[in-house]
């Protein structure tokens, strides 16, 4: 488990962002690359920008289209993969391109021209990355479908919810397997909150093992207590986790999200950890679900998450 920090006397910014501010730009090589990199700092408060302009978008949009719902759910997997993609152009800008393979996919590059440290971050962090990249992938698609439902818990709690599905058997809609794991033998989904907290979690993580990796690196660049201007972004993405409602869905308390706490002033994220301890005593459950049947034999079949199969009318 990692604990990461964003402390009040630096404005919040993480450790990442201060040691790209204040590391040597005559010793950087982004301009050295074909094409041109941009400075570091600059392509880590960018991706900053665009994933908390998502997440966002995700935590407010309503519910209940599906369409809008859809086409945010998209956007986010894509640029939380984005924003781990961006963490190997800013790795690529400390290494001088003169006398190496000329490769155009960043983390490929570094790990052809033997650069050891890529190997030190992608151990710690490749494990989560995949969650994200797998569904990045399925988005991809023209076809991937969407399936949104509301999870009820004894009768008073709804959670908006969804799951990524695939065509079964019998050509119906069910949870897809490889991306929704089992719980008690019953098929999953996710739901909103836990996603957004989640995939925070996983932005602040990608912060941390890269600044760990550089620090490891260039052990001669220590960080000063000078501030930078970092817009506070990674204060509104703790900020957007910390007030997103831990209202999960049964299996999701059990599975590892970011822990967000607020402690003297200063900001811990902790990840991964789950909310074993937040879970609510289930009683009773309910989902809310449009279930269409085919018009030309009104047959009905298929699978809903947290329940058993829904048998064929006959």
């Amino acid at each position: 488990m990692s604990d990461i920090s964003l402390r009040k006397q630096f404005d919040y910014s993480s450790n990442l962002y201060r040691f790209l501010c204040q590391y040597p730009e005559n010793d950087l090589f982004y301009t050295s690359h074909n094409p041109i990199l941009e400075h570091p700092a600059d392509a880590l408060r960018k991706a900053l920008k665009n994933t908390y302009k998502v997440l966002k978008q995700l935590s407010e949009v309503d519910k209940e289209s599906y369409d809008d719902c859809k086409e945010c759910i998209r956007e986010v997997f894509n640029q939380v993969d984005s924003f781990y993609d961006i963490c190997f152009e800013i790795l690529k800008c400390f290494f001088d391109p003169s006398n190496k393979k000329n490769i155009k996919n960043n983390k490929d590059w570094l790990k052809e021209n033997k650069i050891n440290c890529v190997n030190i971050f992608t151990s710690n962090v490749d494990t989560h990355s995949k969650f994200v990249s797998e569904i990045n992938n399925l988005t991809k698609h023209n076809t991937w479908n969407f399936e949104s439902f509301t999870f009820l818990y004894n009768k008073q709690i709804a959670i908006p919810s969804f799951y990524f599905g695939t065509v079964l058997h019998d050509k119906s809609i069910g949870p897809n397997q490889d991306i929704h794991k089992k719980w008690h033998g019953f098929q999953t989904g996710f739901s909103y909150d836990f996603i957004i907290r989640k995939l925070i979690a996983h932005i602040f993580l990608y912060q941390e093992k890269l600044f760990k990796c550089l620090q490891t690196t260039f052990p001669h660049i220590k960080l000063t207590a000078e501030k930078v201007n970092e817009q506070h972004l990674n204060k509104d993405l703790f900020e957007l986790a910390f007030n997103t409602t831990i209202n999960f869905l049964p299996n999701e308390y059990e599975l590892p999200s970011g822990i967000f706490i607020k402690q003297n002033n200063n900001y811990l994220i902790q990840y991964p950890k789950n909310q074993r301890n937040k879970q609510p005593k289930l009683i009773s459950w309910e989902i809310n679900y449009n279930i269409e049947t085919n018009p030309r034999t009104n047959k009905i079949s298929g699978v809903l998450p947290y329940f058993q199969n829904i048998k064929p009318k006959q």
